[in-house]
């Protein structure tokens, strides 16, 4: 099935439901998600999860706009401001709405993490566009 409605800014619900051939519909297989359509370029929703982590954790976001970034980063970095792990992410692994990014908690030299609390800045930019968010994570063991 291909569907390909005009949408309007703003969000929206999409709910999808199953009919058996007598026509009776089929509760355990409804499908609802709620969406954004956005023509602005924005990075939302930023959080990494499950904070605190233990070994390895994950950066999820969410992304609008007409263009997705030419340039996408991570960098972790002590409470001191030392930058100890940058993960660049390829614009072919990102998608408009959800994404998340996978981070083994290691630094740059493959050592695990001391126990305590870091910062992370996402640096999401293309031509027209630049938005950084610095957010706190901590590790516990």
């Amino acid at each position: 099935l291909e569907w390909n409605p005009t949408l309007s800014n703003g969000t929206h619900i999409l709910e999808v439901l199953a009919k058996d051939a007598s026509g009776n519909f089929f509760d355990s297989v409804a499908y609802s998600t709620s969406f954004l359509v956005s023509d602005k370029d924005d990075l939302y929703e930023v959080y990494n999860y499950p904070n605190p982590f233990k070994d390895d954790t994950y950066f999820t976001f969410n992304l609008t706009g007409e263009q997705l970034p030419d340039r996408f980063s991570i960098k972790i970095f002590t409470v001191a401001g030392r930058l100890i792990k940058e993960i660049e992410v390829d614009n072919s692994k990102l998608q408009f709405g959800f994404n998340k990014v996978y981070w083994d908690g290691k630094d740059e030299d493959g050592s695990t993490l001391a126990n305590g609390v870091y910062f992370y800045k996402i640096i999401c930019q293309n031509k027209n566009f630049l938005k950084t968010i610095i957010q706190k994570l901590a590790k516990v063991k």
